[in-house]
């Protein structure tokens, strides 16, 4: 009797021995690892070498040279060269750097590179645009009254406002044609010359011209409202403007960009 005594209570402590350890494998956690001061400083002290201390000027760009443009800063009349190579570069409807063109850029603080390491430029005033307007040359796919589309050669499409454009030749569909515009080619610009491909090559494709409303006329000066009502302002010191009145349709032929301050017209008459 006292035999199997025994032989039970050794079995029931095997068991209870078995189940704790069961459970204490079952329960075992990792510990994660700690950070010590010292590396969370390192850390943060990584994180301010990254943050650039940054410093800015307005100037005008007096000579390009590749990536190396040298600017004339408004800010203290110093002229010095920077590089634009890694530059995040804001153009104006993409027209190339030129000289005379207005500049916003900004470049570490600290820096002792020469040139001058650029992070940003905006050009505020290019002289290509203010003589140039953009041109795009496509396929017409479709025309209106006021409106043209076209498919350029790498399949894309684009729609132009014509209300104001001077038209050379006759849009056909499936014929090739090339649109000067201003605006944002992504965003229904606004066509202002509209040349067939019929007509290439001929004076007429040569001549920029306008038809607007009159909104403003004074001596030697005339104001026309574009179809997206932006105003265009032309100028001459040979023109009558006193022939004409506030409300007529008028075509002026001008010189330049459309996008000038002052437009330059060389002749006017009323559609």
């Amino acid at each position: 009797m006292k035999m199997k005594k025994y032989c039970l209570t050794a079995a029931m402590l095997a068991f209870a021995l078995g189940s704790a350890a069961c459970s204490s494998k079952g329960t075992q956690e990792t510990a994660a690892p700690e950070t010590s001061a010292a590396e969370t400083e390192a850390v943060s002290e990584a994180d301010d070498e990254d943050e650039i201390e940054e410093a800015d000027l307005t100037g005008v760009i007096t000579a390009v040279d590749d990536d190396i443009l040298t600017i004339l800063s408004d800010n203290d009349d110093s002229e010095k060269q920077y590089d634009v190579s890694a530059a995040d570069i804001e153009y104006i409807q993409n027209f190339p750097l030129a000289e005379g063109d207005q500049v916003y850029l900004t470049y570490p603080e600290d820096t002792t590179e020469d040139p001058i390491p650029v992070i940003l430029l905006e050009v505020e005033v290019s002289v290509i645009a203010e003589s140039t307007d953009p041109t795009a040359e496509g396929t017409v796919i479709n025309a209106t009254l006021t409106t043209i589309s076209i498919e350029m050669e790498d399949g894309s499409q684009y729609v132009f406002g014509t209300a104001n454009a001077n038209i050379v030749g006759s849009i056909a569909l499936d014929k090739l044609a090339t649109i000067t515009y201003i605006g944002d080619i992504d965003d229904d610009a606004l066509a202002v010359k509209v040349v067939m491909e019929d007509m290439y090559g001929t004076d007429e494709a040569e001549v920029n011209a306008f038809i607007g409303e009159a909104v403003q006329i004074e001596d030697g000066n005339v104001v026309l409202r574009s179809d997206d009502d932006d105003f265009y302002s032309f100028v001459s010191d040979d023109i009558d403007f006193d022939e004409f009145s506030v409300g007529d349709t008028l075509r002026i032929v001008y010189e330049g960009s459309i996008t000038a301050k002052e437009i330059p017209a060389l002749e006017i008459t009323v559609k």
